[in-house]
């Protein structure tokens, strides 16, 4: 048995230090954001093909994101409040969907659900099967 676990202890070995150097050869994602114009800029991963190796810091302002080696240039992007790209809903999304019913249902009057409401309540109380048929 023991000679059936070393071969199997060296490739765990091997793979564990595959990953991190792998881990430490890639560097921070700068994450996509909207620039000084209002247009939506991708993310990327640093370094880019145009960096050096050790530009694996994500640097810059929030409105300028590139990569670079310097700790004191980093960009703390948890800051940064254009990141977010906006959707618009489509015509299949949820809240389209149900923005869509509740006004469609209601139309533009607020007061027709009080009012369906006191019509109900009016034939309820009335306690006649005819008044039903009648204001239908």
């Amino acid at each position: 048995m023991r000679r059936g676990s070393f071969p199997m202890s060296v490739t765990a070995i091997v793979t564990l230090l595959l990953v991190i150097i792998d881990v430490k050869a890639s560097g921070e994602y700068c994450h996509g954001w909207h620039d000084s114009e209002g247009a939506w800029k991708e993310g990327f991963q640093c370094p880019e093909k145009i960096d050096a190796q050790d530009a694996i810091i994500c640097c810059g302002k929030c409105e300028l994101r590139y990569c670079c080696s310097s700790t004191e240039a980093r960009l703390d992007q948890g800051s940064c409040d254009n990141d977010r790209q906006a959707v618009e809903p489509g015509p299949g999304s949820k809240e389209d969907k149900d923005n869509g019913a509740v006004r469609e249902g209601l139309g533009s009057d607020p007061s027709v659900p009080t009012g369906i409401k006191f019509g109900l309540d009016r034939i309820l109380d009335s306690g006649s099967s005819e008044a039903l048929t009648a204001r239908s």
